[in-house]
């Protein structure tokens, strides 16, 4: 039903405004025709308290269940539970099972190899699309020194630890050290801001970076392992927080057919606590699990993958956490429309020409030494890079 909804408000470009006349003069009123819309996401349901529970006499009362009923059993085996026939044993975790995710060792996943997120009593995926996928070597460090040089990082200080927050939903542009960038909050219960390359310059510079630093095997292995054809990076930004209460629940991406994908990348954490940064939910949507982010490791987030940041408070000790999320995706006509949903209410996204077909810009394909990142500039080049964008600020 959830899904459903978003693609009804996906297909909203669709409806027809008719205006028509009313009875005998009576006021006009406005119908909305939907056109288009696959047969699937279309369903009937009984118009607003006309179902049978809105009898006057239906029958109403809370279901019991005894306050002494658990839904943990003492061992993986003991069948002498108390309260055993009351839940099916199938329903019940052992006590040692909490509803934790396994992790990859430490430095054990190779660059590019990924593997699902999975559930730790079971061995399931949590949910779909969802994976820890192994990073170059030093490539958070790198990045997180990336930050620093463009000088976003001394932003998310002044932000996040001085507490100059911008208001929710605010934007502002601000000249960096490689372009102009812009800095964003979302409209969430936290004081996440986004720094977002803007302009041409700072978009390459973002691109430049991570094919300095390896991310093209990242590319090639997704790309290969799914089958693609073309990788797109469309949308780099640097994500940092410090405070969140209960964040906004949301999934990047919904009908692209698993071409599109979110690599979250931490560059810095907070020390003082081992408490999970990102709430994952499970697919059958009864469960959210935190999820700890690891050095070396990207978690990697596909079609319909709902997440959040979790409840988290760094301010007290001075603290805040910094994230490169990398979107990547195979851009066709098919899920074209759909990625551009997303960002409909931006004005306009800085990254909307790449979605101009046919696609002229892409960082990888699967061809034979075929198209890859960027690569960093020459001394020179920085030289002269560097010049213009003093000049052109000087004017």
């Amino acid at each position: 039903e959830r899904d459903a909804k978003h693609m009804a408000a996906f297909y909203t470009d669709c409806l027809e405004h008719e205006e028509r006349e009313g009875e005998e003069g009576s006021a006009t009123s406005t119908t909305l025709i939907a056109r288009a819309i696959p047969r699937q996401y279309i369903g009937i349901m009984d118009k607003w308290g006309t179902s049978d529970q809105h009898l006057p006499h239906a029958f109403r009362h809370e279901l019991g269940v005894p306050k002494t009923m658990t839904t943990t059993t003492n061992s993986d085996d003991n069948d002498d539970d108390d309260n055993d026939d009351f839940f099916p044993k199938a329903w019940k975790l052992p006590n040692r099972a909490k509803y934790q995710v396994t992790y990859p060792k430490p430095y054990s996943l190779q660059p590019g190899e990924f593997v699902p997120i999975t559930w730790s009593h079971n061995g399931k995926p949590v949910t779909r699309n969802a994976y820890f996928m192994g990073l170059p070597h030093n490539f958070n460090a790198n990045m997180r020194q990336y930050c620093e040089e463009v000088g976003a990082m001394d932003h998310f200080r002044n932000i996040l630890v001085e507490g100059n927050f911008n208001k929710a939903g605010e934007e502002r542009y601000v000249p960096l050290n490689d372009g102009e960038w812009y800095i964003q909050r979302p409209l969430w219960n936290s004081n996440m801001h986004w720094i977002i390359p803007y302009n041409a310059t700072a978009r390459r510079s973002y691109l430049r970076a991570l094919g300095k630093n390896g991310f093209d095997q990242v590319l090639d292995a997704m790309g290969t392992a799914l089958g693609m054809k073309r990788l797109t990076c469309f949308h780099n930004t640097f994500l940092g927080i410090s405070e969140s209460d209960d964040s906004n629940l949301h999934t990047d991406f919904y009908e692209t057919q698993r071409s599109s994908w979110d690599f979250l990348v931490p560059i810095i954490m907070a020390n003082h606590t081992t408490k999970a940064e990102l709430d994952l939910q499970s697919l059958d949507e009864n469960v959210l699990v935190g999820i700890k982010y690891q050095y070396g490791v990207a978690v990697v987030l596909g079609d319909y993958t709902y997440h959040k940041s979790a409840m988290i408070d760094y301010m007290n000790e001075g603290e805040f956490r910094v994230v490169s999320s990398i979107y990547c995706a195979q851009i066709t006509p098919e899920n074209r429309d759909s990625l551009l949903y997303m960002y409909a209410e931006e004005d306009p996204a800085p990254f909307y020409h790449l979605f101009d077909m046919p696609i002229k810009e892409w960082h990888w394909d699967d061809s034979k030494g075929g198209a890859t990142l960027p690569k960093p500039l020459s001394q020179r080049e920085e030289e002269v890079s560097y010049f213009k964008q003093h000049e052109k600020r000087r004017r």
